[in-house]
């Protein structure tokens, strides 16, 4: 189903679909499960490469990291990364899911530190606001 939907974009994989794609048992039309999910994730990759481009061209930026229940209700947290892009118009993009370490202040910033080193993200430009009395990941980051 995802490919169909990619392949209205690319004509050479929508040939390739129309071509060889649900040839039936015993053909063979390279997009085995592997290959498939190895698709995705290449796209993925180009996605958050892509974001992560755009955002180092922007001066600051805001984040929201927030504990979300998946499908299994196993808790995870969810990354959006807000800036204004080079055009000024205000962005805000999903940069994944991370496994949620806990709900206090320190592991939560320890994940959104992972994540920053992982994508090569400047944390020098973070914008967040300061709640002096609360033990909050914008405490935890500031000091």
């Amino acid at each position: 189903m995802a490919m169909k939907l990619i392949a209205e974009y690319d004509p050479f994989l929508s040939k390739h679909i129309l071509n060889y794609g649900n040839p039936g048992k015993g053909n063979t039309s390279y997009m085995s499960f592997f290959t498939y999910e190895q698709f995705i994730k290449i796209m993925a990759e180009k996605v958050i490469s892509t974001i992560v481009e755009e955002l180092k061209s922007s001066t600051y930026y805001s984040i929201s990291v927030d504990s979300t229940p998946d499908i299994s209700n196993a808790d995870q947290l969810s990354f959006v990364i807000r800036y204004v892009n080079s055009i000024g118009e205000p962005v805000e993009r999903f940069l994944g899911f991370m496994e949620n370490t806990g709900h206090k202040a320190e592991p939560i910033a320890e994940a959104i530190f992972s994540t920053f080193n992982k994508d090569n993200i400047d944390i020098k430009f973070l914008m967040l606001p300061l709640h002096p009395r609360e033990v909050t990941p914008s405490r935890v980051l500031s000091s």
